[in-house]
């Protein structure tokens, strides 16, 4: 092999694949076998490949990495699973190829959108991985007029807003989930349910709460409401809710918030589950060291993560479009505290 500048050619004549086949299996994309793309991944190593502008269909794609700004949130003080599977899930699907990732914390909205802009200017990055998508979300727009590409992330479901097919897949999935949660507590007799859902400008608690409405009719009760991702006061809402309407049930956004729903249960002198049950929309290993142990759906979080990355890398580093790839279904998990 000569000393000039490996290309996507050079990988494909000595994999012996097309171009085609070593672009997807650069990118992370379907379509070729998994034999193939370790073998081009391998390739690429050992050869010492790396993305060239010039031979991109984009050619702003010029730094072989794409970004994530992640906000600091309440439980950004605590041990949060689902931000740590998610980074995982980023970072599994990212070592299958060349790129890398450009990970920052922030504080604020406001310092999200200079993120952007500094990388921007800088080309830092060739993309953006947006996860919590927004109603009327300005970051979207902030980076549509700078044609900057992105993967957006509502909650768990990697899709564009524009894309109508990945929009109602998105949707069908929360509504999945709602129905594992309610379909339970209503087999286990419970008819006055409280749902607290998560930031009510985000499009997955508006999904979930959205789903909610089918459900109303066959129960006597179902209240809800929408809070921080602060799990003291998803817990203080719940207690409140739990007081004022005589529930049996409560369903909290994540699992550190139904730990707190239950401590704060107790000191208000509830028994769980006796008195009243608790299940929690996120499940990870820690509702299994909850006292008792909470009910909850299972995510494939990482999983999610993969394809949320993967649809991002189909737009910035191959010539060919990507396809929504929709998540496996939420799985419930029933555990002592609905028993």
């Amino acid at each position: 092999m000569p000393q000039n500048r490996v290309t996507i050619a050079d990988l494909a004549r000595e994999a012996g694949v097309n171009k085609s086949a070593v672009s997807r299996a650069l990118s992370g994309k379907p379509g070729v076998s998994e034999e193939t793309r370790s073998r081009v991944l391998d390739l690429a190593h050992e050869l010492g490949w790396r993305p060239n502008s010039t031979a991109r269909s984009l050619s702003r794609a010029q730094s072989g990495a794409i970004g994530w700004v992640m906000r600091r949130t309440p439980k950004s003080s605590t041990v949060d699973p689902f931000a740590m599977d998610q980074l995982i899930g980023v970072q599994m699907e990212l070592s299958r190829t060349p790129y890398n990732l450009v990970l920052k914390l922030v504080d604020t909205m406001e310092d999200e959108l200079q993120v952007y802009s500094q990388w921007h200017a800088e080309r830092r990055v060739d993309g953006i991985l947006l996860p919590d998508l927004e109603i009327d979300d300005p970051r979207t727009a902030f980076l549509r007029e700078r044609d900057i590409p992105m993967s957006t992330v509502a909650d768990l479901v990697d899709f564009e807003p524009s894309d109508a097919n990945a929009a109602a897949g998105a949707a069908d999935y929360e509504s999945t989930g709602v129905r594992e949660i309610m379909s339970h507590l209503l087999e286990k007799g419970h008819r006055r349910i409280g749902w607290i859902g998560g930031p009510a400008q985000f499009v997955a608690t508006r999904r979930r709460l959205d789903a909610l409405d089918a459900w109303r009719t066959r129960f006597d009760t179902v209240t809800t409401a929408c809070t921080s991702h602060g799990p003291t006061d998803i817990a203080q809402e719940a207690v409140s809710m739990q007081d004022a309407h005589d529930l049996t049930a409560v369903v909290v956004d994540n699992e550190l918030a139904a730990i707190e729903t239950i401590a704060q249960l107790r000191l208000a002198g509830r028994a769980v589950p006796r008195d009243v049950s608790v299940v929690s929309w996120l499940g990870s290993d820690l509702c299994l060291l909850s006292d008792p142990t909470l009910t909850s759906l299972q995510h494939d979080i990482a999983g999610l993560g993969r394809l949320w990355t993967r649809g991002l890398l189909a737009k910035v580093y191959s010539d060919e479009p990507g396809t929504s790839t929709p998540p496996a279904d939420p799985i419930l998990h029933a555990r002592a505290s609905t028993d």
